[in-house]
């Protein structure tokens, strides 16, 4: 796992650190802050490719596909990925996290 966090960190010293903080988060067994951390980082991975800072995710990874930066098989893996996050997160189902 370090390895693969190295190579990430190389290419990008901010999402090398998400993935630092959601690896020491589960060992620390914060899985929720874990989730939080991958959730973010597939996000932010999905709008950087783009080129974009902000916006919708779902339009995002609409637009991931659209160009050939993530296959059908991945737009349904980042959208179910999605949903889990937009009900624990934005669904107020947090507290069953905590």
């Amino acid at each position: 796992m370090n390895k693969i966090i190295e190579k990430i960190t190389e290419k990008d010293r901010v999402f090398g650190s998400l993935c630092l903080e959601a690896e020491k988060s589960y060992q620390d067994s914060n899985y929720f802050s874990a989730l939080a951390c991958l959730f973010i980082l597939t996000e932010q991975i999905v709008k950087h490719s783009l080129n974009k800072n902000d916006g919708n995710f779902y339009q995002s990874t609409l637009e991931a596909r659209e160009e050939d930066i993530i296959n059908d098989s991945e737009f349904q893996t980042i959208n179910l990925v999605r949903d889990f996050r937009n009900k624990l997160f934005h669904e107020n189902h947090y507290s069953l996290g905590i």
